[in-house]
C-alpha cells in the first residue's frame, strides 16, 4: 500500500528533483571553491599554509548541525543578511562542510603529478591559462570528478543543514522521511523514501567507485611537485585569494558562532558557558 501511495505522489518525485537538484548545485560551489584552493595548497609555500589547509579541513569533522547553525548565526534572522529558508544559506553551508573533501583530493592528485609539467608547458609557449585548461585540468579531472561524486553524497543525504537552514520552508528526502517517521507517524511511507534514497547512495558510490580508479591510476607512481614560495605579484594574489576564500566559507561561520556563543544580551560574557 504505502509503494502506491508515495510513489504515484506528485510531491515525492517534486522531492526528488528538489533534492538532486540541490546536491548538484552544491557540488559545482564546493568544486568551484575547492580546487583553485587546492592548486595553491599545492603549488606553493608560504606562511601560514598548514593553517590554512587546517582551516579547510575543520568544518567537515564538526557534526553537521553545528556548521548549520554557524551559517544560521551569520546568514539568518540576527545575522549580516536574512537569508534562512532559501537555498542560498544551504549552498553555502555545504560548500563549507565539503571543502575538505575537494581540498584533500585534488590536492593529492595535483601533488602526484611530475614536478616539470607546467615548466614544460610555458616552454611550449602556453600561458598561465593554457597550461591550466590543457595540462593540469585534464590530469587531475578523475579527481574532480571523485571529490565532486563524494561531496554529491554528502549533498544528497544532508539532514542537519538543511532542517536549521531550510526554516520549515525548504525540504529534501531526507528530511521528509524524519516527518513522516517522527511527526506523522507515517513509517510504512518513510519506509518507501528511505529505500529510495538508499537506492541513490548506492548508486552514486558505484559511480564513484569507477571514477576513484581512474583517478588512481592518473597519480600512482608520479613524483611529487615541489612547492614555491609566491614572488610575483601575481602568485601573491592567488594566495591572497585562497586565503579569503578559505577564511569567508571556512572561519568566518565559525567565528560567528563563537560571537554568538559570548552574546549576552547587547553585552559579552560568560553567562551561557557558565
Amino acid at each position: 500500500e504505502a509503494f502506491g501511495r508515495v510513489l504515484s505522489s506528485a510531491r515525492t518525485w517534486r522531492l526528488v528533483a528538489v533534492t538532486v537538484g540541490q546536491a548538484l548545485g552544491s557540488s559545482v560551489l564546493t568544486v568551484a571553491v575547492g580546487v583553485p584552493v587546492a592548486w595553491v595548497l599545492s603549488r606553493f609555500r608560504f606562511r601560514g599554509r598548514d593553517a590554512l589547509a587546517s582551516a579547510a579541513v575543520v568544518p567537515f569533522v564538526l557534526p553537521s548541525v553545528v556548521v548549520g547553525s554557524a551559517f544560521a548565526t551569520l546568514l539568518g534572522p540576527r545575522g549580516l543578511v536574512d537569508l534562512r529558508g532559501t537555498w542560498w544559506p544551504i549552498l553555502a553551508a555545504h560548500a563549507c562542510f565539503n571543502l575538505a573533501v575537494v581540498v584533500r583530493t585534488v590536492g593529492a592528485a595535483l601533488d602526484g603529478l611530475p614536478p616539470d609539467m607546467e615548466a614544460a608547458g610555458r616552454l611550449l609557449g602556453a600561458g598561465p591559462v593554457g597550461v591550466a585548461r590543457r595540462l593540469l585540468l585534464p590530469a587531475v579531472a578523475p579527481a574532480i570528478a571523485a571529490a565532486a561524486t563524494i561531496t554529491f553524497l554528502f549533498c544528497l543525504t544532508s539532514f542537519g543543514v538543511i532542517v536549521i537552514l531550510g526554516g520549515g520552508r525548504v525540504s529534501t528526502v531526507e528530511v521528509e522521511i524524519w516527518t513522516r517517521a517522527t511527526r506523522q507517524f507515517d513509517l510504512p511511507g518513510a519506509g518507501v523514501l528511505a529505500m529510495l534514497q538508499l537506492a541513490a547512495v548506492v548508486a552514486t558510490l558505484t559511480v564513484h567507485a569507477r571514477i576513484s580508479r581512474h583517478a588512481a591510476r592518473a597519480t600512482a607512481g608520479s613524483p611529487g611537485t615541489r612547492r614555491q614560495r609566491p614572488r610575483a605579484w601575481r602568485d601573491r594574489a592567488v594566495v591572497a585569494a585562497a586565503v579569503l576564500v578559505v577564511a569567508a566559507v571556512s572561519v568566518a561561520p565559525l567565528l560567528a558562532l563563537v560571537e554568538r556563543s559570548l552574546r549576552v544580551g547587547d553585552r559579552l560574557g560568560l553567562d551561557h558557558w557558565t
